[in-house]
């Protein structure tokens, strides 16, 4: 009985323990489970959070802006997928995706797609030169982009900035926005926005979302006094630089007055490359080189794409016309006047009627009277005379038909004599013009050249050598333009539209225009000229939307306007008429050339006749003898 109830007693303990034992391990085991699954919720949670924060700012970007697709750039070996696949898989059916990474060249992005994109660049543990060039590349000629980086796992952060914002500066990024967190699994984000004006400089973001506080401000809209190198060509209208009657230089013209509202407008200061000298004047070949060399940020100047690339260059400024003022043709002279009136339709007339009637009257004598004179057949002593209304001797006789022939020569020289006389009357009252030169043609059949500064030949060489024979050049720009403005009928001079229409206006108060143009005498009928500027400009976004603002509003109608006052009190537009009323004067030797000459050669026809006479009678006389 005792050994039935120790068996007993000893199963009891060992299930006791077994259950014991049971229960432990079930809640160990259970403990381990829960702890687990609640760290797999707080890595999910953090990922969620991470993700929702980056789509938020990609959602508050394009409602700010739309964008029309991303760029993703990122290193070769960027080990944060869970933050590569936020922005790969971001609204994945609406926004196309471009990936790279920074070892693959990249060509001008704006080459081939929209520019209107958003580019994300990701980085990690270091400031990756290759990815900053290959942005770079990718972004040429639209570095006013939007640009997100994403930064991660960066153990000097301070330092890191500094680096960034020198890559920032010296390639002219602009708009850029910096995200900051430890890694993937740190959900706290610090915003770092890139300010470049006045100078180059990071700023925490605090607030953002709202109108008052986008996330991409256009930073342009106030430059704080930022310093821009800037110097004129002083190539009127487009620039014009006087001194007042302190000895202050002032700058006109309408790109001056341009850049100078455009200052004004954006709180910028500019700044002269080098101290002004009035009447120094800069082909605007020899400014744009200077921009390229980085030596001008906003030129008062302009360049019409001919030199370099139009994506260089800000919005069209003026839209005109270039061609060639030539000189208005002048009146004849009086010796010219003589040799229009002495021409081949008097002399035909003469002679013809001279020949006609000196037969008829030979042959008269020879019928009626029975003389023959063969020389009176040709030249006869009363016809000629008579055919140039003057008095010559005719015998009385009964015969109608003489007497009708008489009649005829009387009525043929005072018809010549007539019109001789009211021929020089006219022309002498008023004398025509030479032939108008209205096309490249008549200039090559003139004495006529066109002047050409040495610089422009560049720039017109399609037409220099279709018209190789009707221009000379200089290198001298203050002759050409000082030839120009004294409207020196030496030459043609090259001119634009606009400023035609100045110097049209002035030749309006002349007593006669003294230059013309014509369309046949035009180079180019549509010519842009905008700002020349560096490549990837900061000012060009600035730029291009002031310009638009001033044609809408037709400032530069009105500037075009002052720099015309503003010229014409500088006495910088022909003031002088050439045309001056000329006085009588006595007329000189010289103006009676051709009289002279026929007058010469009367003289010697009549010598060379009384020698053949003679010739002749000595002749006769021998064989007489």
């Amino acid at each position: 009985m005792e050994y039935l109830r120790n068996s007993f007693t000893f199963m009891f303990s060992t299930l006791w323990l077994v259950a014991v034992f049971h229960r432990v391990f079930l809640w160990q085991f259970i403990s381990c489970q829960e702890t687990e699954n609640h760290t797999k919720i707080s890595l999910n949670v953090m990922e969620t959070n991470l993700k929702w924060r980056y789509e938020t700012f990609l959602n508050a970007i394009r409602e700010e802006k739309p964008f029309e697709s991303l760029l993703i750039i990122h290193q070769q070996q960027y080990k944060e997928k869970e933050i590569l696949e936020i922005f790969t898989k971001y609204q994945a059916d609406e926004v196309p995706k471009c990936i790279t990474m920074e070892s693959n060249l990249q060509s001008s992005y704006k080459s081939f797609f929209n520019s209107e994109i958003l580019a994300i660049i990701l980085m990690a543990d270091r400031v990756d030169r290759d990815l900053m060039h290959n942005l770079a590349q990718t972004l040429d000629y639209m570095r006013q982009t939007r640009v997100f980086m994403v930064i991660t796992n960066i153990n000097n952060f301070e330092l890191f900035k500094d680096k960034m914002l020198n890559f920032c500066e010296t390639l002219k990024l602009s708009n850029v926005l910096m995200s900051f967190h430890s890694n993937s699994t740190d959900s706290s984000i610090k915003l770092f926005r890139l300010k470049p004006y006045p100078n180059y400089h990071w700023q925490l973001v605090t607030s953002w979302g709202d109108k008052q506080h986008p996330l991409y401000p256009q930073h342009w809209l106030n430059l704080h006094n930022k310093t821009l190198l800037t110097y004129p060509d002083q190539f009127a209208p487009k620039t014009l630089v006087f001194a007042d009657e302190q000895a202050q230089l002032h700058i006109s013209g309408y790109v001056g007055l341009l850049l100078t509202a455009f200052a004004k407008h954006y709180n910028a200061h500019l700044q002269m490359y080098k101290p002004l000298v009035e009447g120094h004047m800069v082909h605007f070949k020899d400014i744009v080189q200077m921009v390229a060399d980085g030596l001008l940020d906003v030129p008062m100047s302009t360049e019409g794409g001919g030199s370099g690339s139009w994506q260089n260059m800000s919005d069209y400024i003026l839209v005109n016309k270039a061609g060639f003022m030539v000189p208005l043709s002048t009146q004849l002279s009086i010796s010219e006047i003589f040799a229009l009136l002495l021409d081949g339709y008097f002399f035909g007339c003469f002679l013809v009627f001279s020949l006609l009637l000196s037969f008829a009257l030979a042959l008269t004598d020879l019928l009626f009277e029975g003389t023959l004179e063969y020389l009176n057949f040709v030249i006869n002593s009363k016809v000629m005379p008579g055919v140039l209304g003057q008095a010559f001797v005719n015998h009385f006789t009964k015969l109608i038909g003489l007497r009708m022939l008489y009649f005829f020569i009387g009525f043929v020289g005072l018809n010549i004599s007539t019109q001789f006389a009211a021929n020089i009357n006219s022309l002498f009252t008023s004398p025509p013009y030479h032939k108008q030169l209205e096309t490249f043609s008549d200039l090559e059949h003139s004495n006529i050249k066109l002047l050409i500064q040495a610089p422009d030949l560049v720039i017109m060489y399609a037409w220099v050598e279709e018209n190789p024979n009707i221009f000379i050049s200089t290198q001298n720009s203050t002759e050409f333009l000082t030839a120009r403005l004294n409207l020196n009928t030496s030459h043609g001079y090259v001119i634009q539209s606009e400023l035609w229409e100045m110097y049209n206006r002035r030749q309006e108060y002349f007593r006669r225009k003294v230059f013309h143009t014509t369309p046949h005498l035009n180079f180019a009928s549509l010519m842009m000229w905008g700002l020349p500027l560096q490549k990837d400009s900061l000012y060009r976004e600035a730029l291009n939307h002031f310009i638009q603002n001033v044609h809408n509003a037709g400032l530069m109608n009105a500037w075009r306007m002052q720099t015309y006052l503003d010229m014409s009190k500088l006495k910088r537009l022909p003031m002088h008429d050439p045309n001056q009323e000329e006085q009588s004067k006595v007329l000189k030797v010289f103006d009676f050339l051709w009289v002279w000459t026929l007058l010469a050669i009367g003289w010697l026809s009549s010598l060379l006749a009384f020698l053949m006479e003679l010739l002749i009678h000595r002749v006769c006389g021998r064989k007489s003898n």
